[in-house]
């Protein structure tokens, strides 16, 4: 066992200095920095994120309105009432079977 948590201190020692080596990379030759400008004028220039947020908000409109047609929401709940009651009985069905087993 003490040999196991040994190797695991050495992976973390190891792990850890990779990951430091990674930042220190990173850092020097700005790859994550450049990235995120990168995105961002690219989004200024597409304007990605706006039409994102327009796209979802259409969804969404389009998701009430197919829930209010089709009532999923209010069925939904009553079948997960239903589930519900049916797991109290069954619940209490499990609990008087062992009561008479016991």
């Amino acid at each position: 066992m003490c040999g196991q948590s040994l190797m695991f201190e050495k992976g973390s020692t190891i792990g850890q200095d990779a990951v430091n080596k990674a930042k220190a990379f990173d850092e020097k030759h700005r790859l994550a920095a450049s990235a995120s400008e990168k995105l961002i004028s690219f989004d200024m220039k597409v304007g990605l994120a706006e039409k994102l947020t327009v796209g979802i908000s259409v969804v969404n409109e389009k998701v009430k309105f197919v829930d209010q047609r089709l009532h999923v929401s209010d069925k939904t709940m009553v079948a997960v009432f239903a589930i519900e009651r049916k797991l109290k009985y069954t619940r209490s069905a499990v609990k008087k079977i062992r009561h008479v087993i016991v």
